[in-house]
């Protein structure tokens, strides 16, 4: 609530200025600053972002070949949500369309009622995301995945200005 009210003050004052009417006069906006005691910090949110490749079936321009049955591969999701679990999240979003968080839910539960078998829903999504919401006691997971299009001839339509050489040995 402090912070609300900081911001509010502040965006009040500052909109709170004093015109004079001769052309010769400057425009003055004072604002005031109220410093917070350390001992009524702020808490910031922390956010983890963990990004990697889909371990499923994709619509997206590139793909990995990933096998989702290779034991190795299923060891080594386990490990990595094990590793993200030490975060001690407290929501996950996933790369699921809104529309769809009934049906990621109702699969979670199903995942959460028998961890030992291997959820492959929207592959990482199944493999990582739910071991991890499991490790972490959540109760749910949130799908915010918004469909749009994209460019993926971006690169080859606008030119690089700062290096326009290097781009192109790897493209």
């Amino acid at each position: 609530m402090k912070t609300y009210t900081f911001l509010f003050l502040l965006l009040l004052n500052a909109a709170c200025k004093e015109v004079s009417s001769s052309s010769t006069e400057i425009l003055q906006t004072e604002t005031s600053i109220t410093l917070i005691d350390s001992t009524d910090a702020i808490d910031k949110v922390q956010v983890l972002n963990f990004a990697t490749f889909h371990m499923g079936a994709t619509s997206d321009a590139t793909s990995v070949d990933f096998d989702e049955n290779d034991k190795k591969n299923q060891n080594d999701a386990k490990k990595i949500a094990q590793l993200i679990s030490e975060f001690k999240p407290t929501i996950i979003c996933v790369e699921v369309p809104l529309g769809k968080n009934e049906e990621l839910n109702q699969r979670y539960q199903e995942y959460l009622a028998n961890p030992s078998k291997v959820s492959k829903y929207y592959g990482e999504v199944g493999m990582v995301a739910f071991e991890v919401g499991r490790l972490s006691n959540l109760e749910s997971i949130y799908g915010i995945d918004h469909k749009m299009g994209y460019n993926y001839n971006i690169g080859q339509e606008i030119e690089n200005a700062i290096d326009s050489t290097t781009y192109n040995d790897y493209y």
